[in-house]
């Protein structure tokens, strides 16, 4: 039996670790093949997916195949090409001693996918 969870964000861990994943990946490809559009804005409530799906295209533009076993876009994909992944963290920084959770991508410890 697989293990579930919902504290874990990072698509690596849950796919490295045996946790169950819902395989949306077929819903990603028309996203990033650009054939339904060049421009996306992923407006999604509060806990309901974002920072997996943001994990998820990390590791399909980083080429991590292995990850992708058995999920409905690994035959679809080139796994030859791989491309830079930027990562930026807007999280409230530890240091903001006044509560106002200023955006301070720099004082954050880099987040694992």
């Amino acid at each position: 039996m697989e293990k579930a969870t919902t504290d874990i964000y990072s698509f690596r861990k849950l796919r490295e670790n045996g946790f169950t994943y819902v395989d949306k990946t077929a819903q990603i490809l028309p996203l990033v093949d650009m054939s339904i559009g060049t421009q996306f804005f992923l407006a999604r409530p509060r806990r309901f997916g974002k920072s997996l799906l943001v994990s998820t295209l990390h590791c399909l533009f980083e080429g991590r195949r292995d990850l992708f076993q058995g999920l409905a876009i690994e035959p679809k994909w080139d796994w030859s090409k791989t491309w830079p992944v930027p990562h930026l963290l807007l999280l409230r920084s530890p240091h903001d001693r006044r509560g106002e959770g200023r955006l301070n991508p720099y004082t954050q410890p880099r987040h694992e996918n």
